[in-house]
């Protein structure tokens, strides 16, 4: 019970700091946190995730003594197990919904993105997609991107697409905007992802070279059409 105790709490240390720098990289400001479905979403995942904290502060300051002394001084009684495994039973379904949470967070589009998106869709409804895009893309000042997958009209099986690039970011790219259909559906910084909730049907694949501020996308674009059985 020690050994796991200093385990759990060296877990959670690192939980609680990887969690705010990509809370940070994904959302950015409250603004957009509470603005955003990926926010509110991230919101809830926060607030099932401080009460599972506070069950695990109770079990470690609490229920770990109590087990301990019931250990040393009469091992059968079970009254101090029971309870012991009920605060734990509930510890543990919290962390099955931050799970589940943590699930739905991935088919959404993060924070900052969906921002973006939104000024898109409000964009001049007269405008044709060529024009808006045309309008808002910066010089590309050395940024190039090519898709390496998928190709060219190849066919793929349930909703899932693997994604491969060359990227070049030149002197303002930084990461990767991929939109489907016209559509933001994720953004990427390395060299490969996964496209998640792809429909049936023909689609269009248009990845963008995105600078830093992830609002700014250069003219520096790659385009395809693959289909979804």
């Amino acid at each position: 019970m020690r050994r796991f105790s200093k385990l759990a709490l060296g877990s959670v240390a690192v939980l609680v700091l990887t969690g705010l720098y990509q809370s940070w990289i994904q959302v950015s400001n409250l603004k957009t946190l509470f603005g955003t479905d990926y926010g509110r979403v991230l919101a809830f995942k926060l607030v099932i995730f401080i009460a599972m904290l506070g069950f695990g502060a109770l079990n470690f300051l609490f229920t770990r003594s109590k087990l301990l002394r019931a250990a040393q001084q009469n091992p059968n009684e079970l009254a101090p197990a029971r309870k012991a495994l009920a605060r734990i039973g509930v510890e543990s379904f919290l962390a099955l919904l931050v799970f589940f949470v943590t699930g739905l967070l991935t088919v959404l589009p993060p924070g900052v993105h969906a921002v973006h998106q939104t000024t898109l869709a409000n964009a001049s409804p007269s405008a044709t997609t060529s024009d808006q895009t045309t309008s808002q893309l910066k010089p590309a000042e050395g940024a190039s991107i090519e898709i390496l997958s998928p190709k060219a009209e190849q066919v793929f099986k349930g909703d899932k697409v693997p994604l491969r690039f060359k990227l070049t970011k030149g002197k303002r790219g930084h990461h990767v905007h991929a939109y489907i259909d016209g559509e933001l559906m994720g953004m990427f910084t390395g060299k490969q992802g996964m496209l998640n909730g792809i429909k049936p049907g023909r689609h269009v694949l248009e990845l963008r070279v995105v600078a830093e501020d992830h609002q700014t996308e250069l003219d520096a674009q790659d385009r395809i059409e693959f289909v979804v059985k």
